[in-house]
């Protein structure tokens, strides 16, 4: 999934999909503070991150860069001009 996800940002192809799969796929990794808390931190102390935890918390990085792209996309539909609407009528 994660070359899919990178094959997709290379090619500039279908942005929108990628974006939506990439979010998804950061969120999911970052499910695993809340269900196997034990492996991502040191004793009971949520200051310290193991190795693995540290893996994982690189997601947070990678969503907000993903968030940055999503923001540049444009959100409206190219709008026809006045003479083409005429037309139309």
């Amino acid at each position: 999934m994660e070359i899919l996800i990178g094959i997709g940002f290379l090619l500039n192809r279908a942005l929108r999909m990628v974006l939506l799969a990439f979010t998804g796929l950061m969120v999911g990794a970052m499910l695993t503070f809340v269900m196997v808390p034990e492996v991502m931190f040191e004793g009971s102390n949520p200051l310290l991150i193991t190795v693995e935890g540290g893996y994982v918390a690189k997601s947070v990085v990678l969503l907000f860069a993903g968030m940055v792209l999503a923001s540049q996309l444009q959100t409206s539909m190219p709008r026809a001009s006045p003479r083409a609407r005429q037309e139309v009528r």
